[in-house]
């Protein structure tokens, strides 16, 4: 799993894990995993903009998984980072870990 798909599951893990499991682990598990997965999120959204400016901001392409092949053509679920998305990802990755 590369760096633009984990931008998306991790807030989605810590949804879950404090959805199934927080009231079992108590409050310091859903304040980790609440506060901690999407401040990840976060780091890697900056480490991906950094990228992205080191390559002269060519756009980043990253193929989640492919879900359908018929013939030559492949059905994929894929994630991009271009200058315009770089900067709505920053901003909302900061406003999710804020308000987290």
């Amino acid at each position: 799993m590369g760096p633009l798909t984990l931008i998306v599951v991790l807030p989605l893990a810590g949804f879950l894990l404090n959805g199934i499991a927080g009231n079992r682990l108590g409050n310091r598990f859903v304040s980790a995993v609440g506060c901690g997965l999407p401040l990840l999120a976060f780091v890697v959204t900056g480490k991906c903009f950094l990228a992205l400016a080191s390559a002269d901001y060519a756009p980043l392409v990253e193929t989640a998984y492919s879900w359908a092949r018929i013939g030559d053509s492949a059905f994929q679920v894929f994630s991009a980072m271009a200058s315009c998305s770089a900067s709505t990802r920053c901003p909302v990755s900061t406003i999710c870990l804020v308000t987290s």
